[in-house]
């Protein structure tokens, strides 16, 4: 019988998955020589996962990533994770859009801007590209069917990797789809 990952648990695992998700569509941006990168309607998230995934595999894969969550609801929570980065990434980490919008002007990159509501100094940065919740739906699908272990799975998620993919479904929905196949994956 499975025991499935219920509850908090749960949760915790998919605001994790969409951090990883969220770093990892940034990360390939900037292996692409983006100068900066705006990602919107990735919510919920965890942000934790995120910025520690984006500068860990950013600094693996010898990138210098600065990084702005501008939503004023997640201030707060962005002081917790800079307060637990070590001295050197601190200053890669910041809640203020008008410090994205310097690091633009001094043409540092790559420059990711996680925004889930309208920016205030949106056309400073209208060179940066914008990626959102679809685009991160698609990389998780890219992602689970190089990993499919029939060929029904693959199909199905390489059939959200098209541009005609349904596009209400909503990002925490197909990771915890993703999660739950994973799980039963695992019992076999």
């Amino acid at each position: 019988m499975a025991v499935y990952n219920v509850g908090k648990d749960r949760s915790k695992a998919i605001l994790q998955r969409i951090g990883q998700l969220a770093a990892d569509l940034i990360l390939r941006e900037a292996k692409a020589q983006r100068f900066g990168v705006i990602l919107r309607d990735i919510e919920p998230i965890g942000l934790d996962a995120f910025v520690k995934t984006l500068l860990k595999k950013g600094k693996s894969e010898k990138v210098t990533l600065r990084i702005a969550v501008t939503d004023p609801d997640w201030s707060e929570k962005v002081l917790q994770v800079q307060a637990g980065l070590p001295d050197a990434q601190k200053p890669l980490l910041t809640n203020l859009e008008e410090v994205a919008v310097q690091w633009r002007n001094e043409y540092l990159r790559t420059i990711a801007v996680l925004a889930n509501k309208p920016l205030t100094r949106g056309a400073s940065l209208r060179d940066f590209e914008i990626r959102d919740d679809q685009d991160a739906i698609r990389l998780l699908a890219i992602q689970q069917s190089e990993a499919a272990s029939t060929a029904f799975l693959r199909n199905f998620w390489k059939s959200l990797t098209h541009d005609q993919a349904p596009q209400d479904f909503r990002l925490q929905n197909v990771v915890k789809f993703a999660l739950e196949l994973e799980d039963l994956s695992s019992d076999d």
